[in-house]
């Protein structure tokens, strides 16, 4: 029988994320990034999209979206316009 995926609120990740203090300095220093990737993160998590999901619609690897969600590498403009494309959004909030 297929085991059930078990989801974790991102509200939950990012609560546990915040508690380490060289996280929230990198967050500081990256907010612009950090809250466009929120967006698409919250996006996908919504749809109950897999990373591997949104890699097969983008054509990307897995890895590439996951190190676009964990921010280990600066992600290009049409990385990010690949993904929000992925997952329907038309419009990002950028503040």
């Amino acid at each position: 029988m297929a085991k059930k995926l078990k989801l974790i609120p991102f509200s939950t990740i990012e609560k546990r994320w915040m508690k380490d203090p060289e996280f929230r300095k990198i967050i500081k220093e990256r907010e612009l990034h950090f809250n466009v990737v929120r967006q698409l993160v919250k996006a996908r998590i919504a749809q109950k999209k897999t990373q591997a999901d949104v890699a097969r619609i983008t054509g990307l690897k897995q890895e590439a979206i996951s190190a676009l969600e964990s921010f280990s590498r600066e992600p290009q403009l049409s990385t990010l316009y690949k993904v929000a494309s992925a997952l329907r959004i038309k419009t990002l909030k950028i503040s």
